[in-house]
């Protein structure tokens, strides 16, 4: 009888097992990013290295594509070294990106990887914009980001010097980096846990 019904919707089903599971749930939780859910990435936390080799952890502002918001300190304007800090690392996401960020009389106008747009979502909330950036680091060359190798890198004039600012997996960056205390793996490890 059921299956005569579903099939006067025009609904085939090859297996009646399937019919009759399906028929006994009373709820069907589900999620495909950018179907049921907004396809939007925010940066909420920065976790940045202090000189007692501790780790700060500042809370960013603000929700969605809108730069209003900044980065606050339990609550309160971190001081000038710790906000240098944030800075420094937000433009290295703002020129190690392959997305476009724009302010526009409609509202912000993006394009690319979520994940990029975040980063110069943060920039903005920093006072930094990919063009100014730019402007200032000029571009030397890029490594692109591929899966198999997960990070991406830009190579930026600073100060007569070539400079990298890399992005990607924390397992693959912080081995290529020196002088990284071990509890920058545990650092990553916490906040990959927390989603």
């Amino acid at each position: 009888i059921s299956a005569a019904r579903m099939a006067r919707r025009h609904v085939i089903v090859r297996g009646l097992p399937a019919v009759e599971a399906l028929g006994s749930c009373t709820l069907i939780a589900s999620d495909k990013t950018g179907t049921l859910t907004c396809n939007v990435l925010t940066a909420r936390r920065l976790v940045l290295p202090s000189p007692t080799g501790q780790f700060v952890e500042l809370s960013v502002q603000g929700e969605g594509y809108a730069p209003a918001g900044g980065v606050l300190l339990d609550g309160a304007l971190p001081d000038a070294a710790l906000l240098a800090s944030a800075r420094d690392l937000a433009r290295a996401g703002v020129l190690c990106n392959e997305a476009s960020y724009e302010i526009t009389a409609a509202g912000p106008v993006h394009m690319g990887d979520t994940v990029d747009v975040a980063f110069l979502v943060l920039g903005r909330k920093l006072g930094l914009t990919r063009g100014a950036s730019l402007a200032t680091h000029p571009e030397a060359g890029v490594v692109a980001y591929e899966p198999s190798r997960r990070f991406a890198a830009s190579f930026n004039r600073v100060a007569g010097a070539t400079v990298a600012h890399v992005k990607g997996a924390p397992e693959v960056l912080l081995p290529m980096c020196g002088g990284v205390s071990p509890a920058a793996a545990a650092q990553a490890a916490r906040l990959a846990g927390e989603g």
